[in-house]
């Protein structure tokens, strides 16, 4: 008699092998706060297997955010956010336009005042990406049937402090929570603390890389976070994190991690637990008894040879080793206090650390990150003619004696609530152009937003319509 699993089993093994494994489990939120240097860039895959990527780094981060999103099978970002325009959070988004489809883009609704961001924004606009203006009490429908996404900052009257108005997001899932704070600086955290809602999370991603300007007591003892990431890059010019702000968490309780010495901190939630795993290293070390800030790592290389804390690797530290010899092994990473690789805290460690002290550190050259290439921006010569508040349109006409160009300009409302970006359109002399919130086809004379609910306030309203880099051209009220 013929064993039809002998057939079978061969069959079976192809199927298996065909089939690719799945990088995200349907039905758990993943948060990967992704190594790309002196930058923020963070992915959240959400149980309903959609995602949303916070920042990109600088531009040269741009394909390793790229290959990431790759190797998690990506093809699509739903949300893409950029908590505000400094280079380090989005510099690498024009590489990954080239690699994804984008939903929708998200950001804090202050004009674009780099070159970085206006050729974003051009970006954007040639691509036919609509985009929003996030403010306190929005919430972004990622997954609603699963996790909320609140926003709590920037407030409806923004600044001009691009760091201070970054956006800042809650997410719940069950009872786990993420706290990504952008840059937002102690401003900002002192006017969300003022807004009495609850901001506990069991993730924070810190705010501006562990920056002394970042990170309040007030605000730390609020957010009470069981862990905390910090972003940033190896031998910084900024020497983030600062010490002060990695003890005032670790005093609070919370389990701090930097990309510069764990590498890329994956966090995979369910509804009532979580696992968090790094690609290169354990937590950062706590403060040694006796000393007044945490150790550090002068040379990067994952073993924290100053040992006191006083920000350079000398004798001191030796005797610090050799003294708290016990203590370190019953109370820190082992890893991180390896130093000559044996797999233990022992007197070898001390000797190997006697025998580098006078070793020179070799700081390695930055890279500059490329500015990209921006053209002159043309004459406007556009005015905001109507603004129809009930029937939710707005025109614009060219009283200019040529054609214009308005790929990449915005139209927005008061607030910069919803911005609408023009795709590649150019109006011709004396023309008139009509922006419609609904849908509808697009003609020489009529443009669509594309939205299914109102832009415009029928108590009154400004329309303001907007150079790619952001300067105004023509504003209109109606009230």
């Amino acid at each position: 008699m013929v064993d039809p699993l002998r057939y079978l089993l061969p069959i079976l093994l192809l199927v298996l092998l065909i089939i690719p494994a799945a990088a995200h489990d349907p039905g758990t939120l993943t948060v990967s706060f992704l190594d790309v240097g002196q930058g923020d860039a963070i992915l959240v895959q959400a149980p309903n297997d959609r995602a949303m990527l916070v920042d990109a780094g600088e531009a040269w981060a741009g394909p390793t955010v790229s290959a990431d999103l790759t190797a998690e099978g990506i093809a699509r970002l739903d949300y893409l956010i950029a908590s505000h325009d400094d280079d380090d959070h989005i510099g690498g988004i024009s590489e990954v336009l080239r690699h994804v489809t984008i939903g929708e883009f998200v950001n804090n609704g202050l004009p674009a005042d780099t070159e970085t961001a206006a050729h974003l924004w051009s970006l954007l606009a040639d691509q036919g990406i609509p985009s929003l203006a996030a403010t306190a009490g929005d919430t972004i429908p990622l997954d609603p049937a699963n996790i909320t996404v609140s926003v709590l900052n920037p407030p409806a009257d923004r600044g001009t402090d691009q760091n201070e108005d970054s956006v800042v997001l809650r997410l719940i899932f069950g009872n786990q929570s993420f706290l990504l704070t952008g840059d937002a600086g102690t401003e900002a955290e002192d006017r969300i603390l003022a807004v009495g809602q609850p901001i506990a999370s069991t993730y924070l991603k810190v705010g501006h890389h562990g920056s002394s300007t970042s990170t309040g007591t007030g605000f730390v003892n609020a957010v009470n976070p069981t862990v905390a990431i910090i972003e940033a890059g190896r031998f910084n010019l900024f020497h983030h994190p600062n010490q002060a702000v990695v003890k005032r968490l670790q005093e609070s309780g919370a389990t701090v991690y930097t990309t510069a010495e764990s590498g890329t901190v994956r966090v995979t939630a369910t509804r009532t637990n979580s696992r968090l795993e790094t690609t290169q290293g354990p937590e950062l070390p706590i403060t040694l008894p006796g000393f007044s800030l945490p150790p550090t790592d002068p040379d990067f290389d994952g073993t924290f040879e100053d040992v006191d804390g006083n920000q350079q690797r000398d004798f001191a530290d030796v005797v610090a080793y050799f003294n708290q010899m016990d203590w370190i092994e019953a109370n820190e990473p082992v890893d991180r206090f390896d130093i000559d690789r044996n797999g233990q805290v022992d007197f070898g460690d001390v000797i190997r650390l006697f025998t580098i002290i006078d070793e020179p550190i070799v700081t390695p050259t930055p890279t500059p990150s490329p500015t990209p290439t921006m053209t002159q921006e043309p004459d406007y010569t556009l005015v905001i003619t109507g603004l129809d508040l009930a029937n939710e349109w707005v025109s614009v006409q060219n009283t200019g004696e040529a054609p214009v160009d308005l790929t990449g300009c915005t139209l927005s409302d008061a607030g910069s609530t919803h911005v609408y970006t023009f795709p590649s359109f150019t109006l011709a002399a004396g023309s008139t152009v009509t922006i419609h919130t609904g849908s509808g086809q697009t003609t020489g004379t009529d443009l669509f937003w594309g939205l299914g609910s109102s832009v415009w306030n029928n108590d009154g309203d400004t329309a303001a319509l907007k150079r790619p880099s952001g300067t105004v051209i023509s504003t209109l009220t109606r009230p």
